[in-house]
C-alpha cells in the first residue's frame, strides 16, 4: 500500500508539472518566451515518466510475487490492488502522450517565433516587393 501511495503521489507531481509546462507552451510571445524553465520541466517530466514506468513495473512484480507468496489469498485485495497498478499505468501512458504533444506543441510555436523573426529581424535583406535590399549610400 505504502508503495503505490508513493508512485501515486509521484505521479500527480509529474501531471502538475506538464500543467505548468502546458501552460508555458501555450504563451505566445516572442520577447517572453521562457526558455529556460520549459527545458527544466520538459527534462524533469522525461526523468520522472521514466522512474515511474520503472516503479510500476517493480510494484507490479511485487503483487505478482505477492499472489503466489500467499497463495489462493483474498481474490478481492488482489483484484482491487491489481486495478489501482492498472489505473497508475494508465495515468503514466495519458501523461507520456500529453508530453509528446506538449513537445511537439512547442516545436512547432518554436519553428513559428524563427519564422516571424526571420520576416520582420534584421536577418532579412528583401524590402517589401521581394527584391535584394541595397543600400544606396555605399
Amino acid at each position: 500500500a505504502k508503495m503505490s501511495a508513493d508512485v501515486s503521489r509521484k505521479i500527480h507531481l509529474a501531471s502538475q508539472r506538464l500543467e505548468r509546462l502546458t501552460g508555458l507552451v501555450k504563451r505566445q510571445g516572442v520577447f517572453n518566451d521562457p526558455t529556460e524553465e520549459i527545458n527544466q520541466l520538459a527534462a524533469r517530466i522525461k526523468t520522472d515518466t521514466k522512474f515511474l514506468k520503472n516503479d510500476l513495473d517493480d510494484l507490479q512484480l511485487y503483487l505478482e510475487h505477492n499472489k503466489r507468496q500467499v497463495g489462493a489469498g483474498s481474490t478481492s485485495a488482489e483484484g482491487h490492488s491489481q486495478s489501482m497498478v492498472e489505473s497508475m499505468q494508465y495515468q503514466l501512458v495519458n501523461t507520456a502522450s500529453t508530453f509528446k504533444q506538449v513537445l511537439e506543441t512547442r516545436q512547432s510555436n518554436v519553428k513559428a517565433q524563427r519564422d516571424r523573426r526571420g520576416l520582420f529581424g534584421r536577418h532579412n535583406r528583401n524590402n517589401a516587393l521581394g527584391r535584394p535590399y541595397s543600400n544606396p549610400y555605399r
